[in-house]
């Protein structure tokens, strides 16, 4: 999700959406999709991956209970930029690069889905 700012205003905002269900947030559904599409290809009961995806589920909520919705691409949002300015990436410029273009891809990726943005985008206008 975009939102776009005039010149009137020199805040910086961003737009999420509250849509939630059952308290479970959009960034929580990737942890029970993509363990129930990896289960549902080695199990021949669907019901089984189903399983898998809930438990998956209910064992994310229980380890980040009381965390704030957007937890997770903060955390990544930190560890990739201390990762682009690791020893390693300093080494080896080929590594910044792509470290870079994979942050900036996860950020954009996450706006585009309507969750929330990474701190280092979140002051930036849209062109």
């Amino acid at each position: 999700m975009r939102l776009r700012t005039t010149t009137d205003s020199d805040t910086f905002v961003y737009a999420t959406s509250p849509l939630n269900f059952g308290g479970v947030e959009k960034e929580d559904l990737l942890t029970w999709m993509v363990p129930m599409a990896i289960a549902n290809q080695f199990m021949d009961d669907p019901f089984y991956a189903f399983a898998v995806g809930c438990f998956c589920l209910w064992l994310y909520k229980r380890l980040t209970a009381g965390t704030p919705p957007g937890h997770m691409v903060l955390r990544l949002s930190v560890g990739m930029g201390r990762f682009e300015h690791s020893d390693f990436a300093n080494q080896f410029p080929a590594a910044k690069k792509v470290i870079r273009f994979l942050n900036n891809f996860l950020n954009n990726l996450w706006l585009e889905v309507g969750l929330l943005p990474s701190p280092t985008y979140c002051n930036r206008y849209e062109p």
